[in-house]
């Protein structure tokens, strides 16, 4: 007995280690496509600052040796945050009416309370020029004030006059930014404003395009005057917040959610940073639709900034961008920071919605300092939420540093380390991977870019290999390409030849019956002469055995799995890892079969002459087509990159064109049909085929509802017993 204890707790011991290895390293992450992946923690927390701690001033009858102590004051709904160059906090203080100046342990340096013989109401941005002056937006009353950094009155700036701006009713300035140049930027409403240091209006930066209705343009051509006032004006995503360089680059957030919420505007206002795609309109679909099918359906990398949270997409409270380019976003309704490099590639997300330590509740603004800390303000709880870098995360930052900064051998040295830390961390496999292309080894970084899941990477990197061994083996190559051009050709016309002969011979009678023997190269003809094919099928009736197209459908399905997991990497159009084998089956073979159904019933009502086996037999050999394409396509993957990948879809989706027009002829010979007729039994087969989908759904939930029906009444049975 107490040799068994002792071998269960080592099994036990055994399967705790098992699982604690296994463990994710924290609760910080990564997104890599779509997916969550857990990584070591990026920030810690440090501390955070629940009071603003000022001094108490001794009053009139008291003594002069007072000794002074400390006085507490709570943060009320702030809602804009900036560090200055000597490391000084500036809150807008917005429920008491203020800005304050304080050290980042939280003590009071300075108070800003009203400007112009006029309190502050409802502040809700400052923004602090190197010499100290302070520019706060006064929102509840409609300015924007400069301030000394003593607190003396200097400047007011109000809603500026402009013809472009003659349709403003409330200025509500909010947020503020300022160029070395003098230029202003005022976040008013949904935009950037610029204006001159005389307070002048230069124009919105910025703008973002609304996109292009067909069904508003269609209206707003036929409506009447009237009608047209009722129509909603077509409004631009609004920007939420922004900040500045110190080369006057403009970093915002906003609500855009077709190029991505997270911008960066040069000074002329375009966004030069990673997006996430182009501003959608009423042809959006059409255009995914024409796109998919001439890149051959190739599986592209999800991305997205931010993620969805609780089905909302991610509405960004603030943006900050360190000293070296590294951009940090904080998200409002989930509490979770996201941080960027410098051209899109996310490193991590930490923090969260909650009352632990390093967790908010309503984050309104964001801060980092030189060495690389966050300050997170809480509009919710007041309190500003200090966190520290860890020693991955400055890997990571560093490594990618080092490589802007053309130093690829300690960049790679520091990738290196990073996944010797972490092994599943992807960004640092795309980092490892484009150092490995600066020092031109192709099959490495392509190895990289693969555990990083980056085909278009890959794909470069393959380009490059692929010129590289061209360049050193050309004749080869080349005298391989003419050879196996030469022998596909001569193959086909021998293949045509042969395939000609035997139709020849069911015509004339010599041969009796297509059987599964002589059926494959029978069916080649549909290849080279399918009018002729068609009628011959028509009027040798029941001397064609189904056995070599039900074959030919077989290896159609064969072929799909074979092209599934074995096609180049990046002309995958489903992850091997995730191929559903019945779902292939049912989007490829069930709509042929379906096809065969609809023609023939159709057929059959409209003075048809084709039988359902005929109708069956046709359909069957049309599908060779897309053997051949597909077994083309996926020889040729292995020597393409993402550069050829139209010639890919040519074999791929252009296939569909021809075996539909096969589809067509068969239809039209077999029941010899007017072009028009034909057309119009296609495309009521078409809405027939969605008919009977419709239909066997309907019973499967039937059946389904029914069988647990039956089982709930056994088990109610069974518990009455």
């Amino acid at each position: 007995m107490k040799k068994a204890v002792a071998i269960l707790l080592v099994l036990l011991l055994v399967l705790s280690v098992g699982f604690t290895a296994g463990a994710a390293p924290s609760g910080d992450y990564t997104i890599n496509d779509g997916v969550e992946i857990a990584i070591p923690e990026v920030y810690e927390y440090a501390y955070t600052i629940n009071t603003v701690l000022g001094e108490k001033v001794p009053s009139e009858d008291e003594e002069e040796e007072f000794v002074p102590g400390e006085e507490r004051t709570h943060l009320s709904r702030p809602t804009d945050m900036f560090m200055d160059n000597d490391g000084n906090l500036y809150i807008a203080d917005t429920g008491n009416g203020r800005v304050v100046k304080m050290t980042t342990d939280g003590h009071l340096l300075q108070e800003y309370t009203t400007a112009d013989g006029m309190d502050f109401l409802n502040p809700q941005g400052v923004y602090v020029r190197p010499n100290g002056e302070v520019y706060i937006a006064d929102t509840g009353n409609s300015r924007i004030v400069l301030m000394s950094p003593e607190g003396e009155f200097i400047k007011s700036y109000g809603l500026p006059e402009s013809p472009m701006l003659s349709d403003v009713l409330v200025y509500n300035p909010t947020k503020i930014g300022m160029t070395e140049s003098g230029a202003l930027y005022v976040l008013m409403g949904e935009n950037i404003m610029r204006i001159d240091g005389n307070n002048n209006f230069r124009g919105y930066i910025g703008q973002a395009d609304v996109g292009f209705s067909l069904t508003d343009a269609f209206l707003r051509a036929f409506a009447s005057e009237e009608q047209k006032k009722v129509f909603e004006k077509k409004t631009a995503s609004p920007y939420l917040n922004f900040c500045l360089d110190d080369r006057g680059m403009i970093y915002a957030v906003s609500q855009d959610t077709e190029e991505g919420q997270i911008k960066v505007l040069n000074t002329v206002g375009n966004n030069i940073y990673k997006k996430v795609g182009s501003r959608a309109s009423s042809w959006q679909a059409i255009s995914d639709a024409i796109n998919g099918f001439f890149s051959g359906n190739i599986i592209s990398k999800k991305f997205m900034f931010g993620e969805m949270y609780l089905n909302k997409q991610p509405e960004f409270a603030d943006i900050c961008v360190d000293k070296n380019g590294i951009i940090t976003v904080v998200e409002k309704n989930s509490g979770r920071l996201y941080q960027y490099d410098s051209t899109g590639n996310l490193f991590a997300v930490f923090g969260g919605k909650g009352t632990a330590q390093g967790e908010f509740e309503i984050p309104a603004s964001l801060v980092v300092d030189d060495e690389g800390a966050l300050y997170v303000l809480d509009q919710s709880y007041g309190t500003v939420t200090v966190l520290k870098p860890t020693a991955f995360i400055e890997k990571v930052q560093q490594a990618t540093l080092l490589y802007e900064a053309g130093d690829y051998e300690g960049s790679d040295k520091l990738w290196q380390e990073v996944l010797s830390i972490d092994e599943t961390y992807p960004t640092a496999y795309i980092g490892a991977g484009k150092t490995a292309i600066k020092n031109k080894d192709w099959r490495l970084a392509m190895e990289y870019f693969k555990n990083s899941i980056n085909r278009d990477e890959y794909s470069n990197a393959y380009a490059e290999l692929r010129y590289e061994f061209m360049k050193s083996h050309f004749w080869v190559v080349a005298l391989v390409a003419i050879v196996a051009f030469m022998g596909i050709l001569l193959g086909l016309i021998f293949l045509q030849a042969k395939a000609k002969a035997l139709l020849e011979k069911f015509e004339l009678g010599y041969v009796e019956t297509i059987t599964l023997k002589n059926g494959i190269l029978f069916g080649t003809n549909v290849l080279f002469r399918p009018a002729r094919f068609f009628e011959a099928i028509k009027y040798g009736r029941g001397r064609i055995k189904i056995g070599a197209p039900l074959l030919v459908l077989v290896v159609v399905f064969i072929v799909r799995l074979v092209f599934i997991f074995t096609v180049h990497y990046p002309f995958q159009d489903v992850n091997p890892d995730e191929a559903n084998l019945v779902l292939e089956f049912i989007k490829l073979i069930l709509p042929v079969l379906t096809w065969v159904v609809a023609v023939y019933l159709l057929s059959a009502q409209m003075d048809g002459e084709s039988t359902l086996k005929e109708n069956f037999i046709c359909v069957g050999y049309s599908m060779m087509p897309y053997i051949l394409a597909n077994v083309a396509a996926l020889a040729l993957s292995h020597v393409m990159g993402w550069g050829e990948k139209g010639i890919f879809a040519v074999f791929v989706n252009g296939v569909t064109i021809w075996y539909f027009y096969l589809f067509f002829r068969a239809v039209q010979r077999l029941n010899d049909y007017s072009i028009k007729r034909t057309i119009a039994v296609c495309l009521v087969s078409i809405f027939a085929m969605v008919l009977i989908w419709f239909v066997c759904l309907f019973g499967y939930s039937l059946v389904v509802c029914l069988v647990q029906f039956v089982k709930d009444i056994l088990m109610e049975a069974q518990l009455m017993m």
